[in-house]
């Protein structure tokens, strides 16, 4: 709970200052990656409050697919160590998301970016532990962390407004499936099906 007050105050302070609210956005955004227990929805609808919606969008969204992708290639470096093998090895949650990743890559894991409750640190480690190539990791990530932190920012950067307009809930609606779209034309193009 104290991540989260702290959180909040530096945001506060940040409020004031333009590039100091997109230094602090961005970096809790890529160290949410690293530090799973700092809330990535906090961050995501207080850039979007602070900084409007787009701005506040996109420090969110580079700061955590940074994060995420820097993550990815330390985890996927030190799964060749076989103590790491072994530790994840004796994990049934994990051993369990591993078989769905490696039936079904892109859609799980633009699945499990896109939903904020779920947890995306532990997408990543699957990933790295299946050794899942660059080329087929970035699109879901990518894809599936624009849909939700979107969704995030728009809701906090116009959050008394959200509730009493039910077309922002379409546009939000309309944004899922432009990018899920997206996303599948991304991987037949590079030929990851």
């Amino acid at each position: 709970m104290e991540i989260l007050q702290n959180v909040d105050k530096l945001l506060y302070m940040a409020q004031d200052n333009m590039v100091l609210s997109i230094i602090s956005g961005f970096f809790l955004a890529y160290i949410e990656s690293f530090i799973p227990m700092i809330p990535i929805l906090v961050i995501g609808a207080a850039n979007g409050a602070i900084n409007g919606l787009f701005l506040g969008f996109a420090i969110t969204w580079l700061g955590s697919c940074a994060g995420a992708f820097s993550v990815f290639l330390i985890l996927k470096h030190l799964m060749n160590r076989s103590f790491f093998t072994k530790l994840m090895d004796k994990n049934n949650k994990f051993n369990k998301m591993i078989a769905k990743v490696k039936k079904s890559d892109f859609k799980f894991l633009l699945l499990f970016y896109t939903l904020p409750f779920l947890p995306s640190s532990l997408t990543t480690l699957a990933a790295a532990y299946c050794k899942i190539d660059v080329k087929r990791f970035l699109p879901p990530m990518v894809a599936g962390k624009f849909m939700m932190l979107f969704t995030i920012s728009y809701l906090g950067s116009d959050y008394h407004k959200f509730v009493k307009n039910p077309s922002k809930l379409v546009v939000t609606l309309l944004v899922f499936i432009l990018v899920y779209l997206i996303g599948k034309k991304v991987e037949s193009k590079m030929d990851l099906s």
